[in-house]
């Protein structure tokens, strides 16, 4: 119940604070109008209908759905935490019968809870009638939520040593802008560069989804193999976030730093 409140206390955020929301929607189609117009010239110039496996058409539906994503896979749990150790508030979570990591990832939720449900909505809705199919999907897509708020609350534990976490930010975006696969489908570089990136976080939780969601890779498998690696992914980050939270609470003075 208590993470249920967390959730409902970033929803009631998202509703209270329209004009962000509609900055981010703002800001991420002109990003995706932006795209759209350099692949439509990409096509243009070239004499291939089909680049990468992806007709016109195809990219233009990736890059819109890529562009959805990147409203849900945001920053904000980074420097949440940040502002809670820098500000000394943390001390009062600490106190509490509730993990902090549980309730940033509560509150995560309910702050993307409109786009959850529009992105659970598709995958319903282009299950093409495989209702266990449309079901992996969503798995996929909600663990994918909270192995990106893993790495996100890992991030943020480096505020116990760092004086400021906003520098981190573009660097950041542009991992998650490259590796995330938002600005182009990743399986168009080269074979040997893509068997690399494409199980770092920032590529499961958005391009390789995509890529299953959209059944380009043309493997029964794939879906299961990225889930694994989600799987182990989440471990790594969990069993670190916990390591550098105790190393972190040490140093913290309970007045912020």
């Amino acid at each position: 119940m208590k993470y249920i409140t967390s959730a409902l206390n970033g929803f009631e955020n998202v509703l209270i604070f329209k004009s962000n929301l509609m900055v981010q929607i703002f800001s991420r189609i002109v990003q995706v109008l932006l795209s759209i117009i350099t692949w439509n010239a990409i096509y243009a110039g070239s004499n291939h209908k089909i680049i990468g496996g992806y007709s016109r058409t195809e990219m233009f539906g990736y890059l819109i759905l890529a562009s959805l994503l990147s409203i849900l896979f945001t920053m904000e749990p980074v420097f949440s935490l940040s502002k809670q150790v820098k500000d000394g508030t943390i001390s009062a979570w600490l106190i509490r019968p509730i993990s902090i990591n549980g309730e940033s990832l509560a509150n995560f939720i309910g702050s993307k809870l409109i786009f959850i449900l529009i992105m659970i909505v598709y995958l319903v809705v282009t299950g093409n009638n495989n209702l266990m199919m449309a079901m992996f999907n969503i798995v996929y897509f909600l663990f994918a939520i909270v192995v990106w708020h893993e790495l996100l609350y890992l991030i943020g534990l480096l505020s116990f040593w760092l004086i400021q976490m906003w520098p981190l930010e573009p660097i950041l975006n542009g991992f998650y802008l490259f590796l995330g696969g938002i600005l182009f489908p990743l399986n168009i570089l080269p074979q040997y560069i893509f068997n690399i990136v494409r199980f770092t976080p920032f590529s499961l939780v958005s391009s390789d989804l995509l890529q299953v969601v959209l059944n380009n890779n043309g493997e029964n498998t794939t879906m299961y193999i990225y889930i694994f690696s989600l799987a182990i992914w989440y471990l790594i980050l969990r069993f670190s976030s916990i390591w550098l939270f105790k190393k972190g609470i040490r140093k913290f003075e309970g007045v912020g730093i």
